[in-house]
Formats: structure tokens, sequence, C-alpha cells
């Protein structure tokens, strides 16, 4: 515990470090394309995903203030949502939504409601 590391062992650390978010990168973002989460399960398991973030941050001693938080989480929902809309046009393009029958095509609704992943009544 109180020798200093080797350069060898820190690039392999971090080697084995970035291999680890990747793999665990494509996990999520299969679950999450494929369809196999709810929009509600992902929401949820990206505020504890977020909540573990933090908190490892705070360890290192980085302060982060509410706003960087929020700007954070809100550009993380945005990008989970296109995530989301493109993984359904790809899966089910030329084809009804299995939800509301709607025509799934390239284009994406402009005029649905992001908060609750529902198309607005016109």
């Amino acid at each position: 515990m109180t020798d200093t590391y080797t350069p060898q062992a820190v690039n392999q650390a971090r080697a084995a470090f970035e291999e680890k978010v990747r793999k665990s990168g494509a996990t999520f973002l299969y679950g999450a394309m494929s369809g196999f989460f709810t929009p509600g399960e992902l929401d949820d398991m990206m505020y504890e995903v977020t909540e573990v973030a933090k908190f490892l941050l705070e360890v290192e001693g980085v302060d982060l203030s509410v706003d960087d938080e929020l700007e954070a989480e809100d550009r993380i929902s945005a990008a989970m949502r296109e995530v989301r809309e493109a993984s359904t046009e790809v899966r089910h393009e030329g084809e009804q939504c299995p939800n509301c029958g709607h025509e799934i095509g390239t284009e994406v609704e402009a005029d649905a409601d992001p908060d609750t992943d529902t198309v607005a009544d016109d």
C-alpha cells in the first residue's frame, strides 16, 4: 500500500479502466436501444448512476455546483431521448408503433413531449 506505482502499472490500470468503461457503455446502450428497459427504467437508472458518479467525484475532491449538476443531467437526458428515438426508428422503420399505431419512419416526432415520451394531441 505504501509502495509507489510504476508507470507501467499506472498505464495498465488506465487501459483496464478504459476497457471496462467501453464495455459497460456498450452494454448500457444496448439495453437502451434494444428496448430492454422502459423509458422510466432508463431515467431511474440514469439518476442512480449520476448519483454514484457525483459521489466518486466528491471523493476525488471535485466540487460540482448545482447548476453544473443540473446541466449535466439535462444533457444526459436529452442524449438518452435521442438514442431511444433513433433506436426505435431503426428497429421499427416502416412499421407501426406497437404502443400507438403511428407509422414509424425516418423522421422524429416534432411534437413529442420529452417528459412523458408521448405524442401531444393536436
